[in-house]
């Protein structure tokens, strides 16, 4: 069970270096009540081709080229320490930034980065630091491909913000699907809406906040957790995704006392999740 705990706490926490001061005016902070997430399936992926990546670079570093969509695109090739140079990534970017990473391991497409960027998917940040006010923060959504040994696509994982989110998909090798489970229909609250909130708290002293999604079969839950970037106390926030209340909240210098509270069951929780996510691991 502690292996399980561990896992979803790294698979579940987003930190997000956001100042949590009390807001001021919170009309029109988001344009979007629910994000919108593209459903990436092993029919609609662009799937590069490595070795023709590979002939495009003799002994450049970067190249610029047009991708099917018509965006120029810059490809720089990242070498990664290896004996045979067998392992590297190819990371894409376009005028608004990282677009696609691939990963190389031996000589072979392992992994691969989506990043979907929309401007509806904002939400603005109030914060009494740095001389920013008002700070949109744009929330982008991430695909992740792993493919097996001999090529064909096996996973499609999606975050936002390492929040998982949307359509998860595991495949066999001749692309029959062997597993799904849709994240988003655990939920009536989006991430966004759940941002909004988190930002109108205030809570002195302790500037960042992480977001972590908890859910079972018939309950589902958000954890906000504040705390100072070197550690030490906390403060511990779980509302109700089917009414957006508080159902705890209490400082901690500790592990939080709502999982052994009564508040949630939260051993079943972590049971479910497992099984929903063993397949992705």
């Amino acid at each position: 069970m502690e292996k399980w705990i561990l896992i979803f706490m790294c698979l579940f926490i987003n930190e997000m270096t956001c100042c949590a001061q009390k807001i001021k005016d919170s009309k029109n902070s988001i344009k979007k009540s629910r994000m919108i997430i593209p459903n990436r399936n092993i029919r609609n992926i662009e799937i590069p081709n490595l070795e023709q990546i590979n002939n495009q670079f003799t002994k450049k570093d970067s190249i610029n080229i047009k991708s099917p969509s018509g965006i120029n695109i810059k490809l720089n090739r990242v070498t990664k320490n290896s004996i045979n140079d067998s392992n590297y990534s190819f990371e894409e970017y376009d005028s608004k930034g990282l677009v696609r990473r691939m990963f190389i391991e031996n000589s072979r497409l392992y992994s691969l980065e989506e990043i979907y960027r929309n401007e509806n998917n904002v939400i603005l940040i109030h914060k009494d630091w740095d001389n920013y006010k008002n700070r949109s923060i744009n929330i982008d959504v991430k695909y992740s491909y792993v493919f097996y040994d001999t090529g064909e696509l096996k996973k499609i994982k999606t975050y936002s913000d390492n929040i998982p989110v949307g359509n998860w998909y595991v495949y066999d090798k001749s692309g029959n699907e062997i597993s799904n489970v849709n994240i988003e229909k655990y939920f009536r609250m989006s991430v966004l809406q759940v941002l909004e909130i988190a930002s109108k708290i205030e809570i002195d002293n302790l500037p960042s906040y992480s977001i972590a999604r908890l859910f079972d079969k018939s309950h589902s839950y958000w954890k906000l957790e504040y705390f100072q970037l070197d550690g030490g106390v906390s403060r511990i926030f779980l509302l109700d995704d089917s009414n957006g209340k508080t159902i705890y909240n209490e400082l901690k210098t500790h592990e939080p006392d709502y999982r052994n509270s009564g508040i949630i069951d939260y051993n079943s929780i972590i049971e479910y999740m497992r099984d929903i996510f063993e397949p992705f691991e």
